[in-house]
């Protein structure tokens, strides 16, 4: 995909956290890895996903029972309140949770599937969902709700220039 785009903040941020952690390539891309590298403690387990933080000490939770793809998209979402966010949700007004769990949900399509990875693929190949799935670990569903986010920016791009 040769074509003008211009990254978001939140696709920037996420751009330069995986370049300092040294990920480069989607097969890069591990729940474990990133965990690890950032110091936050990782679990599996038979429950909701959650995040916590110990005596400062971070820590993920994903629920176990779910596929691996549903997993991934689980730990993105507790690594954007590690990252982004502050306060206890359970204290913070309702607006601001709602904010954040909104903001948690832009984080884990652009963590899941980065435009730099993808950059370079056709976008209107008929099997590009199932690529993208395949490649990234996540399901269809968030493969067709991002690749729809990039090319509607392209589309935007090409408007206004």
């Amino acid at each position: 995909m040769k074509t003008t785009y211009t990254q978001t903040y939140l696709e920037e941020f996420i751009s330069n956290l995986y370049k300092s952690l040294g990920i480069f390539k989607p097969h890069q891309i591990s729940e474990e890895d990133i965990a690890a590298k950032l110091g936050i403690l990782f679990f599996r387990n038979n429950g909701p996903a959650f995040h916590t933080r110990v005596c400062g000490v971070d820590a993920n939770y994903v629920d176990a029972r779910d596929s691996p793809k549903k997993q991934r998209e689980q730990f993105f979402h507790e690594l954007c309140h590690v990252l982004r966010h502050v306060g206890s949700q359970s204290i913070v007004p309702f607006s601001f949770r709602e904010w954040q769990e909104l903001d948690a949900k832009r984080f884990v399509k652009c963590a899941a599937i980065p435009f730099d990875m993808v950059k370079d693929w056709d976008l209107d190949d008929p099997e590009i969902i199932k690529k993208a799935s395949k490649t990234f670990c996540v399901t269809q569903e968030l493969c067709q709700e991002r690749l729809l986010q990039i090319r509607n920016r392209i589309y935007i791009n090409k408007l206004i220039s």
